[in-house]
């Protein structure tokens, strides 16, 4: 907990977003002649990210966001069930950035009881590297 605090206290920016998917849908593409199709509601989602400004214009950072559900045992509880990871650094110069970022998604399984096949089923990941130009009006 210390080291989370003292990251979060050297960052140059420190994220952090709460929300709900009302309803999100799988395809299953498993190469079977029959394709399956699933949706759930009431997605809840947490997000967590960090930013930190090296020398020069560099940074490095990152974020996690979990999705889960209400448990239906107890009002109080969530049930994760997918978390996507993301880790990025480049350089920034004024309106200009260089940067990579990394993406990668995968599957929860919560302790094995609630949910055996995750809601969207499919772990994935991907890198991409960019220029992107911000201008303010």
């Amino acid at each position: 907990m210390a080291l989370v605090i003292g990251c979060a206290a050297w960052a140059h920016e420190f994220t952090t977003e709460v929300g709900i998917l009302p309803e999100s849908g799988n395809v299953d593409w498993n190469g079977d002649s029959k394709l399956e199709y699933t949706t759930a509601q009431g997605i809840l989602y947490l997000e967590l990210g960090v930013k930190f400004e090296l020398l020069a214009g560099f940074f490095v950072g990152g974020d996690v966001k979990t999705y889960m559900l209400p448990s239906a045992y107890t009002s109080l509880n969530f049930v994760p069930f997918y978390t996507d990871y993301v880790a990025c650094a480049g350089w920034t110069h004024d309106w200009f950035t260089l940067g990579w970022e990394h993406m990668c998604a995968h599957s929860v399984d919560p302790l094995g009881y609630l949910a055996k096949e995750p809601i969207l089923a499919k772990d994935c990941s991907y890198d991409k590297v960019y220029m992107k130009g911000k201008f303010k009006f």
